[in-house]
């Protein structure tokens, strides 16, 4: 009983977060990063991309946009909590500990 509800639980998260990113994709349009543009710089991690993306952004900006969000599809989920963040962060800890 405890193992289906983790997975009732990461397949509700994985359903959230592909609809957060794609609405978040529609509404920033061509000013939606694109990950894999920043992740093969400096040996395939993100680092470049926090920095290039965070510093184009300013706290009014983060606040309108999870307010569009939050108007458009009720909801706001921090990039660190997006499936794929953290499904890296499983695939990196289960690469690193074997």
């Amino acid at each position: 009983m405890i193992f289906r509800d983790y997975m009732l639980s990461f397949l509700f998260l994985k359903y959230l977060s592909d609809n957060y990113v794609e609405f978040a994709k529609k509404e920033l349009g061509t000013d939606y990063p694109d990950i894999k543009k920043y992740s093969e710089g400096r040996n395939g991690n993100r680092k470049n991309l926090r920095y290039k993306f965070g510093m184009q952004q300013t706290q009014k900006t983060l606040i309108c946009f999870e307010a569009q969000m939050r108007k458009k599809i009720h909801y706001v989920i921090k990039p660190k909590y997006l499936w794929d963040n953290i499904a890296e962060k499983c695939s990196y800890t289960i690469k690193t500990n074997y």
